[in-house]
Formats: C-alpha cells, sequence, structure tokens
C-alpha cells in the first residue's frame, strides 16, 4: 500500500507540476504578445492532455512516449521565442520498451519545463540516440542542453528544481543522470538508460502446450 502511495504521489507530481507550470509559462506570454487566442487554445489543450494523464496515474496505465514529449517540446521552446536544435527521431522502426519510453518522457518533460522556469536561455537542444558498443551492451542517451544568459544567477542546476526526482527516475531502469557544464554558460543534462539486446527484446514466451 505505501509503495503504490509513493507511486500515485511521484506521478502526480510529475504529471501536475510540469502542467500548472506550462500553463502559467503559457498564460504569461499569451498575455504579452500578440496572439492571446493562440495561447488559451494551447493552455485548454495541456489542460485537456493532463487530466486523461490524472485518470491515467490513477488506474496506473500512464504511457507517456519520448517522441510525443520531445515533439511538444519544440512546439513549446519555439512558441517562447527560444531556438531549437533538435534530433528526436534517431531510432528507425525500433520500437523501445515501454518502461524505458515512459522514463524518458517524464524525464524530457520536466527537463524542459526547468529550461522555462529555472533559465533563460535563447537556445536548446533536445537529442535522442541509441548507442552501445555491443548488441548485449546497449543504451539510449537523452540530452537536453541550453544556454544561460548573463542576468541568471541560478540556471536550471538551482536546487529544487526537480534534479534529485529526475536522478531517481532515472536510476529506476538502471540508468545514469548527470549535469554537466561545458561552459560557464552552458548547461547539459544527459540520461542514460540501458536496453535489452535486439534477441532479448523481440523474444516471446512460448505458447503453451
Amino acid at each position: 500500500m505505501e509503495k503504490e502511495r509513493d507511486r500515485v504521489a511521484r506521478d502526480l507530481h510529475d504529471v501536475l507540476g510540469s502542467a500548472l507550470a506550462l500553463i502559467a509559462f503559457r498564460a504569461t506570454t499569451g498575455a504579452e504578445g500578440d496572439e492571446p487566442a493562440a495561447a488559451l487554445d494551447e493552455i485548454a489543450g495541456i489542460a485537456r492532455r493532463t487530466l486523461a494523464e490524472v485518470r491515467a496515474v490513477s488506474r496506473n496505465n500512464a504511457a507517456l512516449t519520448a517522441s510525443e514529449e520531445l515533439a511538444q517540446a519544440v512546439h513549446v521552446l519555439s512558441t517562447a521565442g527560444i531556438t531549437v536544435h533538435s534530433d528526436i527521431a534517431p531510432t528507425g522502426a525500433e520500437e523501445l520498451p515501454k518502461a524505458v519510453d515512459h522514463c524518458l518522457a517524464v524525464i524530457a518533460r520536466e527537463a524542459v519545463t526547468n529550461v522555462l522556469r529555472h533559465s533563460s536561455a535563447t537556445r536548446c537542444s533536445l537529442l535522442l540516440s541509441i548507442d552501445g558498443k555491443t548488441a548485449t551492451d546497449r543504451f539510449v542517451e537523452l540530452s537536453v542542453g541550453n544556454d544561460i544568459a548573463a542576468s541568471s544567477t541560478t540556471g536550471t542546476a538551482a536546487p529544487g528544481t526537480g534534479l534529485t526526482n529526475l536522478a531517481a527516475r532515472a536510476a529506476a531502469p538502471d540508468g545514469t543522470l548527470a549535469i554537466e557544464r561545458p561552459s560557464p554558460r552552458q548547461f547539459l543534462l544527459l540520461v542514460r538508460l540501458p536496453l535489452p539486446s535486439p534477441a532479448a527484446a523481440h523474444t516471446t514466451a512460448a505458447p503453451p502446450p
């Protein structure tokens, strides 16, 4: 019971925290911009999606996908006036395991929300790739990078921005999360999650006798 409460609390934090931050952000930028009607439509869409995700959390069948979250991230960041460099569809026909896909989606959403809330970024990169030395040593890698304007004193690395929660998310499937600062004005979040070998991923159980 306690484990289930922790799961629900964690998932609701991820869903509601990011959604409310995006709604507040779009409400502010919409009021300041020339297209308030478009902002209202987007806010309504975020609210509808969030409601569906909250219902899924309660049924324990939430299934976010990294491709959808990253595509949404490109749209949100671009709307905010941030120049986005993205390479988010490197897997071709390969389908990520559901648990890995969901984990990447949650991390991507929180990371992009952090960029909007805790930095004054003008550029952001979203990269997703699969790599590995051998068929049995493979991993999927997600990187979210941004510049930090000179006026920003805390940047995305400030305490309380959810990085501890993201590290715990990445660790659940035996993955890793690292924070890098390529320069004083650059911030990079790098996540690596292990993947099963292609043979193991496509193995199906034998039919019953």
